[in-house]
């Protein structure tokens, strides 16, 4: 009986400790790590400047493989090079653009953040 129990009890502790490690991004995004939103549209805002530095460097490559006269010479290879470099450069305007958004969007939580009033002093003052 004393097995059993134990058995059932640490099965339960496997399935609860495993659930959370699970899930553990999903808690940290919906948590975003205690951030205020100031931190994050700043670390949102440096990763869309990263994302618009990877597309100059992308940009400068295409232009480097479009120049060169004897790139020509792979044919099919040089053509799928060029459009996987094209295609890196969509999603990182994609995400930049994404980045951009939630950059915008808690700097704007936080300037309303900022100016509202703490809800004690809400209660305090209408009484």
């Amino acid at each position: 009986m004393k097995t059993e129990n134990l058995f059932t009890a640490l099965s339960f502790f496997t399935f609860l400790v495993s659930y959370f490690l699970m899930n553990a991004p999903a808690f940290a995004h919906n948590n975003e790590h205690g951030l205020s939103h100031d931190v994050l549209a700043h670390r949102y805002a440096n990763l869309a400047k990263t994302m618009e530095d990877k597309i100059h460097e992308e940009v400068e490559i295409l232009k480097i493989l479009n120049n060169k006269p004897y790139f020509s010479f792979f044919e099919k290879n040089g053509r799928h090079i060029k459009n996987y470099v094209s295609n890196k450069i969509e999603r990182c305007e994609k995400a930049a653009i994404k980045y951009s958004d939630k950059a915008a969007y808690h700097q704007a939580l936080a300037i309303e953040q900022k100016f509202s009033e703490p809800v004690e002093n809400r209660h305090q003052t209408s009484n």
